[in-house]
């Protein structure tokens, strides 16, 4: 679900991934891809960033900041300037309950969602299929 959030100190995009676990519709796993959380990653050194959802809903691009080259050639295909995840593909889906299971996510025994309000981290934990 793409979100653009009103209100004090909120800007910029958000992409809102919610799972469930079937036959467990009160706990689901809630994660919020915010573009505000840009400033707060590892890899943001300098001007990579980010990019959530437009123009594309469910897809979150990281944009990686390199010189032209000469000629303004492209680059090649395996060193391209963005990277992107498509938070709508099965296997991405997967992916993201596979580690939360093994990681505090307890869908059977909870009866509240678990929330993940700084999601946009997990690219840089999980090992995410790229491309949309």
């Amino acid at each position: 679900m793409h979100l653009h959030p009103t209100g004090r100190g909120h800007t910029g995009c958000i992409e809102k991934v919610v799972i469930f676990l079937e036959g467990h519709k009160k706990s689901p796993l809630q994660l919020s891809f915010r573009e505000n959380d840009n400033g707060n990653l590892n890899q943001n050194i300098g001007t990579d960033r980010w990019c959530i959802g437009y123009p594309d809903e469910g897809v979150i691009w990281l944009f990686k900041y390199k010189p032209p080259l000469i000629n303004n050639e492209p680059y090649p295909i395996d060193e391209r300037q963005t990277v992107g995840i498509n938070l709508n593909r099965p296997a991405v889906i997967a992916a993201l309950i596979r580690y939360f299971l093994q990681n505090d996510w307890k869908p059977k025994e909870s009866v509240t969602p678990y929330i993940v309000d700084d999601a946009l981290k997990l690219p840089d934990i999980i090992d995410l299929p790229k491309g949309i």
